[in-house]
């Protein structure tokens, strides 16, 4: 939402998080919650591909030997 406090416009979340400003125009405003939600979407959306079949890679480790003493344990 885009709210006008005092002499500047403000881009605020629903939950009245601060998301971008002061803007001097209510244009520049609105062009950045333009951004948020192109943004906000886009995430959306590269989560999902991610869930539909596709692996994440991941490195393999080689496993470590045991720790050899030097003497008898006593």
């Amino acid at each position: 939402m885009i709210v006008h406090c005092t002499d500047a416009w403000h881009v605020l979340s629903e939950k009245r998080k601060d998301l971008g400003g002061p803007y001097k125009t209510e244009a520049e405003a609105k062009k950045r919650l333009a951004q948020v939600e192109f943004f906000k979407h886009t995430k959306a959306a590269g989560a999902s591909k991610r869930s539909s079949g596709a692996k994440k890679k991941t490195t393999s480790r080689a496993k470590t030997s045991p720790r050899k003493t030097k003497g008898p344990a006593t």
